[in-house]
């Protein structure tokens, strides 16, 4: 669903990558939303779309997936999956609500400190003992807004990934493990696209492939012990692994599709290992792309047209 799109730009994508898709005609007879991720002012657009309430999630039902977005959703689900494992994985994130017990706390140990919704890696705070007060002072403002913040010991991580899920009021599919890059800060900064032997070798690489392959088995069951059937859609639960090869297998949890989904779907579309990267502004003019027999096999692909405010690219290793 897009406006504005650039016609000799698509007609070479689809000649190219042999992709069958057209821009929506705004005619939202016999046409499903499924956006990115829902929310009042999704809904909004797609009522001015033309789409009716029968098409859409109520607005009650948007503010049951708002609360199952909170932090504290992540941290449920941790804690039931620790019952279900019979290994130690990471201590899940605990909720405060008082500014003193957030100080107590932050004094005694390196912590991450995550504001209750995500926001792309917005919102975090590391805080140190020396640096606990200056920490507090921050987040009391976050407490008050918001109403509490997520605080969990802070890791040495070596490895980002996750695990892919298609939800449907409280049966939970696996959709595919995520591989992922992340700044010290947080922030996304790009995906591995290739197949989902090669991610979970290299996710292994950093821990146990069994304790992995238990936490893909008992997480589902755990998803929907804690989200019941309040939600339908995809579901990314973020990950990592520490220099220890202990796993945090709820970092945070998307309801919504990721990046991990659209690397997992760029895959039919390269045979070697490749990168899936978002850049501010446009790419570089001297970036080319080798396409042949439906595949890039080599050098940088834009995906989107030029002229917007970000790139999103897909490159061969």
């Amino acid at each position: 669903m897009c406006d504005g799109v650039d016609s000799r730009w698509l007609a070479n994508m689809q000649a190219a990558l042999g992709v069958c898709g057209e821009p929506w005609n705004h005619d939202p007879a016999g046409y499903s939303p499924a956006p990115w991720g829902w929310s009042q002012a999704t809904r909004r657009t797609f009522e001015l779309n033309g789409f009716t309430d029968t098409a859409l999630p109520s607005y009650d039902a948007l503010d049951r997936m708002r609360n199952l977005s909170h932090r504290r959703t992540g941290a449920a689900v941790a804690r039931e999956l620790q019952k279900m494992l019979d290994f130690g994985t990471w201590s899940p994130a605990i909720e405060v609500d008082d500014v003193e017990n957030l100080r107590d706390m932050l004094a005694g140990g390196d912590f991450v400190v995550k504001a209750p919704w995500s926001s792309s890696g917005r919102g975090i705070t590391f805080s140190t003992p020396s640096t606990a007060e200056q920490a507090t002072a921050r987040l009391a403002g976050t407490i008050r807004s918001q109403g509490s913040v997520m605080v969990e010991p802070m890791a040495q991580r070596a490895i980002d990934f996750a695990m892919l899920f298609n939800y449907d009021r409280g049966a939970c599919t696996p959709a595919g493990l995520s591989l992922f890059k992340t700044a010290p800060s947080g922030e996304y900064l790009g995906n591995v696209v290739d197949s989902q032997d090669a991610i979970a070798d290299a996710i292994a690489g950093h821990c146990s492939a069994e304790h992995l392959n238990a936490i893909a088995r008992a997480l589902p069951a755990a998803l929907a012990s804690v989200i019941g059937k309040d939600y339908c859609g995809p579901i990314g639960v973020d990950m990592l692994a520490d220099v220890d090869g202990v796993i945090d297998p709820v970092v945070e949890i998307n309801f919504r599709y990721t990046m991990g989904f659209v690397a997992l779907g760029l895959k039919r579309y390269v045979d070697d290992p490749a990168t899936f990267t978002v850049q501010r502004g446009e790419i570089a003019a001297n970036s080319r792309a080798i396409i042949y027999g439906g595949k890039l096999r080599g050098g940088t692909l834009p995906l989107t047209p030029p002229g917007g405010d970000f790139s999103f690219l897909l490159t061969i290793d």
